[in-house]
C-alpha cells in the first residue's frame, strides 16, 4: 500500500508541474493587444554607406551622392626614401582628410606598374638599384616599368611597405575595401608578354607571397578584393572587374566565377567561387576601352544585366559623371546606381502585447544583389510619451540576409503595449564603428538623425 501510495503521489507531482507550466506558458504567451503596419516599397535612388559609384578621390564627382572614394599609391610615392613612409602628399593629393570628414569610405589599390605617356617608374630609385631586373617598356599600354615580381629582395620589401600601408590605415575606419593590387599593370595581375623582355607573370607559390601581405595587415579591418579567382584567393576574398561595359570580358569573367578554368598567363591557375558575392564584395570599373556614351545607351540593356549577375558592392574609379554623356546616359547611369549593393525594405511590422512587455516583430527583405559585408546593428528606437529615449538592439546578422531574401527581426520592449502606443517607434541600422543610425530603407519612412519613423502617436 506505501509503495501504491508513492506512484500516485509521484504521478500527482507530474501532473502538478505540467499544469503550473502550461498555465504560465499560456500567460506569458497570451496576446491581448496587436498592431500590424504594412508598408510600401520605394524604388529611389538612396546613395547608402558603402556601396555604389566611387570615384576618384583627386577628382570627386557625386560628391553629394557618393558615400564612397577611390585612392590608389605607388611605391615610387610612398616610399621615395627607403624605410621613410610620405603619406602626407597621399593626404593631400587625394584631399583623405576632406572625404574622411565628410563620413565617406575608400577603395584602396598598391601600384608597382602604371603605365603613362611618357617614360618613367612608378617602383622607388633605391629599389630599382637594389633589384634592377624588370624592364622598361613602351607598348600599346604606354610608357613604364615592369618589375621582376619573383626577386626576393622585391618581395621583402612590397610586405614592409604593405604592412606600413595597412598599419597607417588600420584605426580610423576609412579604408574599407582593399583591391589587391602589387602585380601586373595597373596591379590588375597581368602583363603584355607581347612586349619583348618583360618579365612573366609569376608562379603561384610566389602570388601567395604577395596575397599574404595583405591578409596579414588588411583582413582585421577591410575586405579584400582579387582582379580573378586566382587559387591563391583567401578565404572571405571578393572579387573585381575592371572591364565593366565589354560584354564580352565580363562574361569571360563571369564564366571563371562559376567554373574556374584556365588564364592565359597563368596557366590551369583559376578556381569555381559560386555565389562568392553571398559573403565577400564584388568591385571594378567602367572599362576605358569603350566610350562611356555607348556603354550607357547602346549597349546599356545587356550590361545592365551583366552588371545584375555580378552582383556589384560598388563600381569606380571610372564612373559616368566625370565624362561629357547624353541625359539618356546619366538618366541610366541612376538606374545602374540603384541596383549597386544592398537595399532593405520594411514590407510590415507586427506589434504584439504580451503581458508586461511588447514584442515588435519586423519583417525586412534585401532587394539588393548582395548583403552588407561589415557588422552593422539593427536596433529600434522607442521614445515614450515622456520623452525619455529606449535604445534596443536586436539579435541579427545582417550580413546573412542574402539578395532577394527575406527575414523577421524581433525586439522585445520592456514597457506596455499602452506606453508603446503613447509614443514614437524609430527603426535604424547603425554602423560598426560609431554605433550610429546610417542607412536609408527602401521605403518612404521620414527620418530623424537617421532613424526612420514606422509609428508615431505624436
Amino acid at each position: 500500500m506505501g509503495k501504491f501510495s508513492r506512484i500516485v503521489r509521484f504521478f500527482i507531482g507530474i501532473f502538478l508541474i505540467i499544469s503550473i507550466f502550461f498555465y504560465f506558458s499560456l500567460q506569458i504567451g497570451q496576446e491581448y493587444n496587436a498592431m500590424l503596419l504594412k508598408f510600401d516599397e520605394s524604388f529611389d535612388n538612396l546613395h547608402n554607406p558603402l556601396i555604389g559609384f566611387a570615384p576618384y578621390a583627386s577628382g570627386f564627382s557625386y560628391e553629394d551622392t557618393s558615400t564612397l572614394v577611390y585612392f590608389e599609391i605607388t611605391w615610387s610615392e610612398v616610399e621615395e626614401t627607403k624605410d621613410v613612409y610620405n603619406f602626407e602628399s597621399i593626404e593631400e593629393d587625394f584631399k583623405l582628410s576632406k572625404w574622411r570628414d565628410a563620413g565617406k569610405k575608400a577603395v584602396l589599390r598598391f601600384i608597382c606598374d602604371n603605365p603613362s605617356g611618357q617614360s618613367h617608374m612608378d617602383i622607388p630609385n633605391w629599389l630599382y638599384e637594389e633589384t634592377g631586373d624588370g624592364t622598361f617598356y613602351a607598348n600599346s599600354y604606354g610608357y613604364g616599368y615592369c618589375p621582376d615580381y619573383s626577386n626576393e629582395i622585391f618581395i621583402d620589401r612590397h610586405a614592409k611597405v604593405i604592412q606600413a600601408i595597412g598599419d597607417y590605415f588600420a584605426d580610423d575606419n576609412f579604408v574599407k575595401y582593399v583591391e589587391l593590387g602589387s602585380l601586373g599593370h595597373w596591379g590588375e595581375w597581368h602583363i603584355n608578354s607581347e612586349t619583348e623582355g618583360m618579365p612573366s607573370m609569376p608562379s603561384s607559390d610566389i602570388r601567395e607571397k604577395y596575397v599574404e601581405a595583405y591578409t596579414d595587415v588588411f583582413s582585421s579591418y577591410a575586405k579584400l578584393l582579387m582582379r580573378r579567382p586566382f587559387e591563391e584567393i583567401p578565404d572571405e576574398c571578393g572579387l573585381y572587374n575592371d572591364m565593366i561595359g565589354s560584354s564580352s570580358d565580363s562574361l569571360i569573367w563571369l564564366d571563371w566565377i562559376e567554373n574556374g578554368g584556365t588564364y592565359d598567363q597563368t596557366g590551369e591557375s583559376l578556381i569555381s567561387k559560386n555565389d562568392i558575392w553571398d559573403y565577400a564584395p564584388i568591385g571594378g570599373e567602367f572599362t576605358s576601352s569603350i566610350d562611356m556614351e555607348d556603354i550607357l545607351t547602346d549597349s546599356f540593356a545587356e550590361n545592365y544585366e551583366l552588371i545584375l549577375d555580378s552582383h556589384h558592392t560598388f563600381i569606380g574609379p571610372r564612373v559616368p559623371a566625370d565624362e561629357d554623356i547624353s541625359d539618356e546616359a546619366i538618366e541610366n547611369a541612376e538606374d545602374i546606381q540603384k541596383i549597386i549593393g544592398y537595399r532593405y525594405y520594411i514590407s510590415c511590422v507586427e506589434i504584439l502585447e504580451k503581458k508586461s512587455f511588447s514584442l515588435i516583430n519586423i519583417t525586412i527583405e534585401n532587394v539588393g544583389v548582395c548583403p552588407i559585408y561589415f557588422d552593422y546593428k539593427f536596433c529600434v528606437y522607442i521614445e515614450d510619451a515622456d520623452g525619455n529615449f529606449y535604445r534596443y538592439e536586436a539579435e541579427y546578422d545582417l550580413t546573412n540576409l542574402k539578395a532577394n531574401e527575406s527575414d523577421t527581426i524581433s525586439v522585445y520592449a520592456d514597457m506596455t503595449y499602452e506606453e508603446l502606443m503613447d509614443g514614437t517607434i524609430y527603426i535604424g541600422i547603425e554602423d560598426d564603428c560609431e554605433y550610429k543610425p546610417c542607412i536609408y530603407f527602401a521605403n518612404d519612412f521620414e527620418y530623424e538623425d537617421m532613424m526612420a519613423i514606422i509609428y508615431s502617436n505624436q
